[in-house]
């Protein structure tokens, strides 16, 4: 299982196929035990997710952020078996997953709108989220020259 899973904003609702894979509930005697898993959650501020993270038995996760919503939440998973048999479950070691939703850039203006069709204009664009490190990961002076063709 990863430690960090990367999405962006309004996605839509997600499903990372085999997420939790090579997931067994013990050795050989105990075959016959179901594993589930446990997700709990945290974010920094207020609702963050429409479909709350959760993980099906096939170990695929499912989860979908609320609309215009970007940040971090951190998952704690933890794997159980449903004790089998004997109904003696354990907890196999928490996991904990770093979940970042980035911010899909936002353009509030761009000035100025009309220009030469000869091309050769410069152009000023005003908005949010065009790359910072919060919201690609890495810092913008990594980027270089950018251009812009209309």
């Amino acid at each position: 299982m990863p430690d960090f899973l990367g999405s962006v904003e309004d996605a839509g609702e997600q499903i990372v196929r085999a997420f939790a894979s090579e997931v067994s509930a013990g050795p050989f005697r105990e075959a016959d035990q179901k594993v589930r898993f446990d997700v709990t959650v945290s974010v920094s501020s207020g609702e963050f997710f429409s479909i709350v993270p959760d993980i099906s038995p096939s170990g695929d996760l499912r989860f979908e952020v609320l609309p215009g919503k970007h940040g971090t939440a951190v998952l704690n998973v933890t794997a159980m078996d449903d004790g089998g048999l004997t109904m003696e479950a354990n907890a196999s070691t928490s996991v904990t997953l770093v979940l970042k939703v980035f911010p899909k850039p936002h353009i509030s203006s761009v000035v100025p709108r009309f220009g030469k069709t000869t091309g050769g204009n410069t152009i000023t664009v005003r908005g949010a989220h065009f790359g910072s490190e919060y919201s690609r990961g890495y810092v913008a002076s990594t980027y270089g020259d950018i251009s812009v063709f209309a």
